[in-house]
């Protein structure tokens, strides 16, 4: 029978030596893990990608529910149309608003943002836990 309690600490335990990361016991999940990595300006505006996520295990499932969310914000002038806003991740390459999807060499993959499921995945794995992506947060919740 797969161990929650020993997922999620060891899970924390590798969170820690990743300072693009902050992982912590959630209020209504497992876990969570927040980050703020990236600061670039756009033409005249600035832009700001932050990263989200909510774990649930469930021991009698043997199954961790993982959800995702990368959020772009802008603030400033802009002198054309600029998409804002966040979706739901699925896969190591994604795509933000319109922009393309991003993977090895891009900003987001400098920051861990690629290896971070495969992470999650690996330690869910050797604890007996399957990872399960579900789309709202609410699914990640208690």
């Amino acid at each position: 029978m797969p161990s929650r309690s020993a997922f999620l600490s060891d899970l924390l335990a590798q969170m820690a030596s990743n300072t693009a990361y902050t992982a912590a016991t959630g209020t209504d999940s497992d876990m969570t893990i927040e980050s703020n990595p990236v600061d670039t300006m756009w033409g005249t505006g600035d832009k700001r990608i932050d990263y989200s996520a909510v774990i649930k295990a469930v021991e009698s499932e043997s199954t961790v529910y993982l959800w995702e969310m990368l959020k772009e914000r802008t603030s400033g002038f802009s002198y054309g149309t600029f998409d804002s806003g966040s979706n739901a991740a699925a896969g190591t390459q994604k795509a933000v608003s319109g922009h393309p999807p991003m993977g090895p060499g891009s900003q987001s993959w400098e920051w861990g943002f690629g290896t971070l499921r495969p992470l999650i995945e690996q330690t869910a794995a050797r604890h007996g836990f399957v990872v399960r992506e579900v789309l709202t947060r609410r699914a990640a919740c208690w």
